[in-house]
C-alpha cells in the first residue's frame, strides 16, 4: 500500500506543479477571487453555469476551486441546500493564449453576466450603484465635478423658476 500511496501522492504533486506552471499565480488568483469577488463568482454560476433556478437550482454562493487557460472550476451552493462541485465555467472567447489575459477576461465575464441577468438583478445586487456611482463618478473627478455642476445648475434654475411663479 505504501508504494501506491507514494505514487499517487507523487502524481497529484506533479499535476499540481503542472497546473501552477501552466497558470502562474494560480493560488493567489483563486484566493483573491474567493475573498474579494464573491459577487462575480455568484453571477458566473447564475449566468454561465446555468444555476439560475430555471432548469437547475438557483445558486446562492460560489467559490472558485481551480483556474486554467480554458476556464474556472467552481463549487456552487444552491438555495435548496445542494452543493455542486467541479462546475466548469469556460471562458466565452475560448482558451487564453497567456495568463495575462485572465484578468481582462474575468472582468468582461463579470459585466456580461450582470448585463444578462437583467436590470432588476443589477439593481438589487448593488451592481448599478457600484458601477455608476462608486466606480464611475467617485473615481473620475472630472465626471464628479461635471455632475455636481449640472445638479447645481438644475437646482438654481428650479429655484429661480419657483421664485418667478411666486412673484407673478
Amino acid at each position: 500500500d505504501a508504494p501506491e500511496t507514494a505514487a499517487c501522492s507523487s502524481a497529484i504533486s506533479s499535476s499540481t506543479d503542472l497546473a501552477a506552471e501552466v497558470f502562474p499565480r494560480r493560488v493567489q488568483f483563486i484566493s483573491h477571487m474567493n475573498e474579494d469577488h464573491r459577487d462575480s463568482l455568484l453571477v458566473y454560476a447564475l449566468h454561465y453555469g446555468g444555476f439560475d433556478g430555471t432548469s437547475s437550482p438557483r445558486a446562492s454562493q460560489a467559490t472558485i476551486t481551480d483556474v486554467d487557460y480554458d476556464g474556472l472550476t467552481l463549487t456552487v451552493e444552491a438555495t435548496d441546500g445542494s452543493v455542486h462541485e467541479n462546475v466548469r465555467i469556460l471562458y466565452p472567447g475560448g482558451r487564453l493564449s497567456d495568463a495575462k489575459q485572465g484578468r481582462r477576461v474575468v472582468v468582461d465575464m463579470h459585466h456580461e453576466a450582470y448585463k444578462n441577468l437583467g436590470l432588476t438583478y443589477r439593481a438589487r445586487s448593488g451592481y448599478l450603484y457600484k458601477s455608476y456611482v462608486t466606480d464611475g463618478l467617485l473615481k473620475d473627478k472630472r465626471k464628479l465635478v461635471l455632475m455636481v455642476g449640472v445638479v447645481g445648475a438644475f437646482v438654481g434654475l428650479a429655484a429661480a423658476h419657483s421664485r418667478r411663479r411666486l412673484v407673478l
